[in-house]
């Protein structure tokens, strides 16, 4: 997204998450959550159901630990 120059937002990130979990693509999955590390882009809910749904598929426990203890402090989000 970078490269294209484009306005980056949660909801256009939460699309292309979810297009690379459907077609997994793991890479460019890790590559955007690293990207919206770095420039600052918010997660919400949706980033974060987004998250564990993929870490789920993928039998990776420890990222869905990760994904989970940063939503529990993340003053943003509430969860159910």
């Amino acid at each position: 997204m970078r490269d294209l120059g484009i306005n980056k937002k949660s909801l256009h990130c939460n699309t292309l998450l979810t297009l690379y979990h459907r077609i997994g693509d793991a890479n460019k999955f890790d590559d955007l959550i690293k990207e919206m590390d770095d420039c600052g882009i918010p997660y919400n809910v949706i980033t974060y159901n987004i998250l564990v749904s993929s870490y789920g598929a993928a039998c990776d426990v420890k990222g869905m630990e990760r994904t989970l203890i940063k939503m529990e402090s993340d003053s943003d989000v509430t969860s159910d």
